[in-house]
Formats: structure tokens, sequence, C-alpha cells
């Protein structure tokens, strides 16, 4: 059983993981779900569920569809080797099939031919920052293109659902940058000569900077364009 900072390790490298993967289908021609089931509804097999899946909506492009298998510890990936039909139904809806993990995790020889390996973190320096681990994604192995098999009504229900979902999603963040965009500019207009902003140490301050870092990372997310006066900020 993981102790508490174990527990806590392993949800910040999903993260940094997951964000590996948002940033890499930022693009609007992307459509990506995280924690997308294959079928709606469960029971019978229908809970299986892809870390990730992304489809481009443009059908100049082909329509491609990528999943993704997230693994952040040596054991959970070696698991995943011994029981290939766990990713059979990713295998079946996409063109390409990604194992994303950190360094060390799975060696580039252990990688099924149907598979590519993205590997994120690297020697980072802040392995804490999910915009610096995004930066750092790099493919070890290329996933090779395959045809894919038509999507079932289930697995359309899913992303259906899916959809709503992040609609809804998107607007409570979007109302929420909208807040933080209001605090942060409370703590520009203090920034002026006399202004609080003059007491770099003052509590207030330390917890609006905390409020900017939460902005920047929902901006990230969304791909919302950065505050015009950032660098001042900094």
């Amino acid at each position: 059983m993981k102790n508490g900072t174990e527990a806590s390790d392993t949800v910040r490298l999903n993260e940094a993981m997951k964000d590996a993967v948002r940033a890499r289908h930022s693009a609007t021609k992307w459509e990506l779900f995280i924690e997308l089931r294959a079928s709606s509804g469960n029971g019978g097999g229908r809970e299986q569920r892809f870390d990730a899946f992304a489809i481009n909506t443009y059908p100049s492009e082909g329509l491609e569809r990528h999943a993704y298998e997230i693994k952040v510890s040596r054991s959970d990936f070696l698991r995943e080797l011994k029981h290939p039909e766990k990713r059979a139904p990713a295998l079946r809806f996409s063109n390409y099939f990604w194992f994303v993990a950190p360094p060390g995790v799975a060696d580039r020889s252990e990688i099924p031919d149907e598979c590519g390996l993205i590997e994120v973190g690297g020697a980072n320096p802040d392995p804490g920052n999910p915009l610096t681990a995004a930066d750092r994604r790099k493919v070890v192995v290329k996933a090779p293109h395959r045809e894919s098999m038509p999507p079932t009504w289930g697995f359309l229900c899913s992303m259906a659902r899916r959809s709503t979902d992040n609609e809804k999603a998107c607007g409570w963040r979007r109302q929420t940058v909208k807040v933080l965009e209001a605090v942060c500019d409370l703590w520009y207009s203090t920034k002026k000569p006399g202004g609080l902003g003059s007491q770099p140490r003052h509590r207030s301050l330390r917890k609006l900077l905390s409020a900017y870092e939460t902005l920047e990372r929902l901006r990230f997310n969304l791909g919302v364009p950065n505050l015009e006066y950032r660098e001042d900020f900094r």
C-alpha cells in the first residue's frame, strides 16, 4: 500500500502526463477526451476506460484518432504488457496507440509493435510544474498507423456524453478564469507606487500569486492567451 507521499507523487505524475497529452492536442482541430469510457453505461466490459483519446475533426486530415495509456510506475507498465487484452478496445477505435510515461518506466525494446512510446519529464528542474513537463515530452517510439474499426453506438454515446460534460466544465472553467483575471487586475493595480504591491511579503499578495498560478494552469488547459501584462506581473 502506498503511503501519503507516494500517492501524492503518483497523482502529480499522472497529471503531468495528462497535461503533456493536452499540449499535444491543443489545436482547435482536435477533440480530446480524458478518461473516456469505451462504451456508455456499466458492466459487461463496457467499463473499460482510455486514459486519453483524441480525434482530429478535419476530414482533410483523415479524422485520425490517437489513444493513450498512461503509466507512471515500472510495475504498472509490466502488468499492462502481461494483459494486452486491456488495450484491445483502444486499438480497435484508434489509428495510433501510445504509452505515455516518465523516463525509466518503459524501455523502447519492450514496446509492442502496434504501440508507440512518449516520455514526459526528462531532467526536469521543476517536476511539479505541468507546463514544464508538457514542454519536455519526447517521442521515443513512433506509433505505427493502423486502420481502425468503425465506432460502436456505445462508444459514440460515450463521446457524446463526455462532450456534454466537457462543455459544462469548460463553461465553469471560463467563468473561473474571468474571476481570476479580475483578481489579477486588482493586484496589477496595486503595483502602482504607494499601493499594496509595494509590500511584496504581504500575505494577500502571496494569495494572489497562488491565484495567478492557478489562472496560468487554466489558461494552458483551455488554450486561452496569456495576460498582456504577464512579464510586468512576474
